[in-house]
């Protein structure tokens, strides 16, 4: 089995959302969800509505949307398959992700990664931005008519949509109520020995010197989210 802890795409500011460590196409948040502290049980539990909780079984496939915040844990040893679905606002993401690559390639230099990648040459980021920005001005000029061929209809398929066609096969999700995750946040935190959780939550404590933690500040103020969307929009903006 594995549970799936999911929060809308707007959820980042209250999980404290964090571009250090830097993994490609991924934005992690700085709240510890396999054992948290009364801190973080506390940030989460201002969100204005609960995440949704899923524990997937041998079979299941869960579709998680573009921009949805997920915590994974295996609550027992398994194996999935991920899949990524094409969407027309790709270029965009990819966009996005090489321009948040030129700023840690230039400016966060030093700062933690999940894994050591091979430095991009300066020429070879710009080379993917400029590429990416040809593919939105391209998808942008596609005259409507073929976009309109391309749909299988015209109005998109919305959850509920799904669950009454297909109800043999789709399920919709649950969101946990405040009590209930305030419950599970407590049940994560206290499934270890004392001196076991105190070993976990020291671990989560970043240790950066003071010239370190202000160039992952400004890293991060960089990479926020509504900052580089703000600089992909004026990018793909007409003279």
């Amino acid at each position: 089995r594995k549970q799936w802890l999911l929060f809308p795409p707007d959820s980042g500011k209250i999980l404290q959302e964090t571009r250090v460590p830097y993994e490609e196409s991924t934005i992690y948040s700085r709240l510890n969800f396999f054992c948290p502290s009364t801190y973080e049980e506390d940030c989460l539990l201002k969100i204005e509505r609960g995440p949704m909780r899923v524990v997937l079984t041998p079979g299941d496939v869960l579709f998680v949307p573009r921009g949805w915040w997920h915590f994974v844990e295996s609550l027992e040893v398994s194996v999935s398959v991920n899949v990524w679905l094409p969407l027309a606002s790709d270029c965009q993401n990819r966009l996005r992700e090489a321009l948040v690559k030129l700023i840690i390639e230039r400016i966060g230099k030093g700062l933690p990664a999940v894994r050591e990648d091979v430095p991009y040459r300066l020429e070879e980021i710009l080379e993917l931005i400029e590429k990416c920005i040809s593919d939105c001005e391209k998808l942008r000029e596609e005259p409507p008519e073929e976009m309109i061929h391309k749909k299988i209809r015209k109005t998109p398929w919305t959850p509920p949509d799904l669950s009454r066609e297909f109800k043999n096969f789709v399920k919709l999700g649950n969101y946990l109520g405040r009590e209930e995750l305030r419950l599970f946040l407590h049940q994560q935190r206290h499934r270890f020995p004392v001196c076991e959780n105190e070993k976990i939550q020291e671990s989560t404590v970043e240790y950066l010197n003071r010239d370190e933690n202000i160039l992952k500040k400004i890293t991060d103020t960089l990479c926020h989210s509504e900052i580089i969307t703000r600089v992909v929009d004026t990018l793909l903006k007409k003279d």
